[in-house]
């Protein structure tokens, strides 16, 4: 019986991982949302995980659009995104008098 007992433990502490995981995500996502931007080292010490997990979470994020990687951290995909479009638009702007 304690074999299975071990079982279901090790089982309980591998789904409340992903939960874990997913909520941090989750959380990190709202803040580059709410901020602009995010840091790696901020990050793992506001949530106590290593700085090698936030770069797989942000990594995770930037390959579903939400931010974008930069030294250190992210870029919500909002900010980067307005900046860009401006960029262009003035450039249309500018070669279109030609």
């Amino acid at each position: 019986m304690s074999r299975n007992k071990t079982s279901r433990s090790a089982a309980t502490r591998a789904v409340k991982a992903v939960r874990d995981t997913s909520n941090r995500r989750q959380r990190i996502g709202a803040m580059l949302q709410e901020n602009g931007s995010v840091q790696v080292l901020t990050l793992a010490s506001t949530f106590g995980v290593s700085t090698q997990t936030i770069r797989k979470d942000l990594h995770y994020l930037e390959k579903r659009g939400v931010g974008t990687r930069s030294y250190g951290g992210a870029i919500s995909s909002q900010v980067v995104g307005v900046a860009t479009e401006t960029a262009v638009d003035a450039k249309r702007a500018l070669h279109s008098q030609e």
